[in-house]
């Protein structure tokens, strides 16, 4: 599973207003996706595991997993595999019928011969966890993964493995996985900790002390906090809004969100940039890889202008984004030259131009 297709999926919630409720949770069997000619490979020990954190929570992986932490979120990856692991404000609500479809579509969109095989809702350490077993296949590599999304004080976290495979899968560190997910426990807060804060926290004085009479106090709120994500997160417009008016998030008025997005001083062509200039820097994306994601409604919800003004001035090096893709194709998927210049060219993969994907193969490590 490629990096490109992960972002994607946890994107899907970037934009959609959803909310941390407690399932009617029904504990499911993580064994019964096994497959009885499938050796389960046994990494995980606790005397060596690395120690991992993200948000407010902790995690072990075993230590032959190779670590590489960026931006987006923490990947690891075993043999033939690869974890992906990442937490946002963007909470989810694993009871919401809609919002489950919505993640569905979002692998079926990001991974091609998407097959679902189940989802369910399951609970283990007091987590309440929504469950996809699914299938699917990029160029020529397989994928048989599981991914478990929860939320917890406005968290929102993605666990993503799969198992990678070329014919048949005979050997699968899913096992390991569930021993990941079995060690999830939560940072213990201490009477000398501070919660954690908020995007929108400042020192700059309340929009009360600062208030304009003729403007309702809701309206100035909303307003500062859209000045906040702006600053902080180089969000969209329409990002800010449903940010803004989000049922479980901010829970402003449409109209007092209106009134944000109208006034904030924000300059979305510069958002916009700065976002692309995160996709390129931290995840080596093409120019129309960084496009669709930039326009998409599943992910930063910029308009056509504003992206193309994005892609128009960012100042990368494709050519080493398309080669730094593909050495992860190579050392992560073991993907012979040719699949991964296939890869790197495809619609529906990294939409490099054959000119980049050329030089990506000319200059890969012998």
């Amino acid at each position: 599973m490629k990096r490109k297709s992960i972002i994607l999926i946890i994107g899907l919630l970037s934009g959609v207003t959803v909310a941390c409720n407690s399932p009617s949770t029904s504990q499911a069997d993580s064994s019964k996706a096994e497959d009885a000619s499938v050796e389960y490979i046994h990494a995980f020990d606790p005397d060596t595991n690395l120690q991992e954190t993200i948000g407010d929570i902790t995690y072990s992986v075993p230590k032959s997993w190779s670590p590489e932490y960026t931006e987006d979120g923490n990947y690891y990856y075993p043999e033939d595999g690869m974890l992906y692991v990442s937490s946002s404000y963007d909470v989810f609500d694993v009871t919401d019928a809609g919002q489950i479809d919505d993640f569905v579509d979002g692998f079926s969109s990001s991974l091609d011969g998407f097959e679902e095989i189940d989802h369910y809702n399951s609970q283990d350490n007091g987590i309440d966890f929504l469950v996809l077993d699914f299938n699917g296949k990029e160029s020529d590599i397989n994928i048989t993964g599981r991914a478990y999304v929860f939320c917890s004080n406005g968290l929102f976290y993605g666990f993503l493995y799969g198992d990678n495979y070329t014919d048949i899968r005979t050997q699968s560190h899913m096992r390991d996985f569930e021993e990941v997910i079995k060690s999830i426990e939560f940072i213990a807060a201490t009477p000398t900790e501070e919660p954690l804060p908020s995007p929108s926290a400042t020192e700059e004085p309340t929009p009360e002390e600062t208030a304009d009479p003729s403007v309702p106090i809701e309206y100035l709120s909303a307003l500062e906090k859209a000045k906040d994500y702006s600053e902080l997160m180089h969000m969209s417009k329409k990002g800010l809004y449903d940010q803004l008016t989000s049922e479980y998030g901010e829970q402003f008025s449409e109209e007092a969100a209106q009134y944000a997005v109208d006034n904030v001083n924000a300059d979305w062509n510069a958002n916009a940039l700065e976002s692309a200039k995160s996709y390129s820097e931290n995840m080596h994306m093409s120019k129309q890889g960084i496009y669709d994601q930039l326009v998409s409604e599943y992910g930063e919800q910029f308009t056509a202008e504003e992206a193309q003004y994005a892609v128009d001035n960012l100042e990368a090096d494709y050519n080493y984004n398309a080669l730094q893709t593909a050495i992860s194709y190579q050392e992560n998927m073991n993907m012979s030259p040719e699949a991964i210049r296939d890869q790197l060219t495809s619609e529906y993969g990294e939409q490099f131009t054959q000119e980049e994907a050329d030089y990506a193969i000319e200059h890969l490590p012998q």
